[in-house]
């Protein structure tokens, strides 16, 4: 970083103070004369970087990163009210970046939408998953259509194939379960299509029941995800009219993730996004939905309550014109008697 920067960083004599449960310490950061240094390897570490720099009372940042990571984090900082500069490591040097648009989520074929009704008809809901449809049943993934073609690298524009035959809905909870199934529903050949609306409705009802248990391990998967489906399902929660499920930023990569999840208001002009937990990359992402799905629209951050306090006192000012929202985490067993914030 010396040979970098240029700088000298300076002796840390300040008491240290000890990160929240479930993050670290970066392993490469400085701070010279009021300004922060950290080296970055994704879009998400800059929400980390940025609490490093408060936490280290600096009044500015500079993150150096790699040039394929480096115009996503420069997006993303202009979007945060903080003293941000981004520089892209190129050989021995650090030069300046221009941020990079968001990627755009894929346009999904109609014959594709046509395949997921048994989803609806089985009691899940659709969702549109950057790039495929999943079923959803309190936020957890229970199936998803695909193209069997592109996943081996076929061509997926033969007119004269049958939509039934081109999209298939692969059923279960994670990759494991959903390989397990496609292999006994070729070992019994059966009727394709009865057997996956049978097993569908059979895991949706299960997962319902499951998913409820705080004892059982699916209650523990996928919370951001639970979360925005009851703000789904209930908008007036958070004191909205109506909401939808908004695509992620980037594929989802299974039930394991736990990044933040958005949705949005048409009538109110709102991106609402959900989190649970500790997520210092939190407002980054949040403000990288609302950059994307309507740079004009009011932000609305939706977290559990036992989590807005931090939220409110740390990454709130980043996002002057963000708004906290708290409500009941579904999956605790005693609701809490809290009224909503005004």
């Amino acid at each position: 970083m010396r040979s970098l920067t240029g700088v000298e960083p300076e002796p840390q004599d300040s008491p240290t103070v000890s990160p929240p449960a479930g993050t670290v310490e970066p392993s490469s950061a400085a701070v010279v004369a009021g300004r922060a240094f950290g080296l970055a390897d994704g879009p998400g570490d800059l929400g980390p970087a940025i609490h490093w720099a408060l936490r280290r009372h600096a009044d500015s940042l500079t993150i150096l990163a790699e040039p394929d990571v480096a115009p996503d984090l420069a997006r993303r900082a202009a979007l945060i009210d903080f003293d941000i500069e981004v520089r892209s490591v190129e050989g021995a040097e650090a030069v300046e970046v221009t941020p990079r648009p968001a990627v755009t989520v894929p346009d999904l074929d109609d014959d594709m939408w046509r395949a997921a009704t048994v989803i609806v008809d089985a009691g899940a809901r659709v969702v549109d998953d950057h790039g495929r449809l999943v079923a959803e049943v309190l936020g957890l993934e229970v199936a998803r259509i695909e193209d069997p073609l592109a996943l081996v690298g076929l061509d997926t524009s033969l007119d004269n194939l049958d939509p039934t035959d081109r999209f298939r809905i692969r059923i279960g909870v994670g990759g494991a379960d959903r390989e397990l199934y496609e292999y006994l529903s070729r070992r019994r050949h059966v009727n394709r299509e009865t057997d996956d609306r049978l097993k569908l409705e059979r895991v949706v009802s299960l997962v319902k029941t499951k998913r409820t248990d705080p004892a059982h391990p699916l209650s523990r998967l996928a919370r951001p995800r639970w979360l925005r489906s009851t703000v789904l399902d209930a908008p007036e929660l958070i004191e909205l009219a109506e909401l939808e499920a908004a695509a992620p930023l980037r594929p989802h990569p299974g039930v394991f993730d736990r990044e933040p999840s958005a949705a949005y208001s048409v009538l109110d002009r709102v991106t609402v996004v959900c989190s649970a937990g500790v997520d210092l990359d939190l407002l980054p992402e949040a403000v990288d939905y609302r950059e994307r799905l309507d740079p004009g629209s009011r932000l609305m951050v939706v977290v559990p309550h036992r989590d807005a306090s931090m939220i409110r006192s740390r990454l709130a000012p980043l996002v002057p014109d963000c708004e906290i929202r708290s409500i009941d985490a579904p999956w605790e067993t005693t609701p809490s008697d809290k009224p909503l914030p005004s």
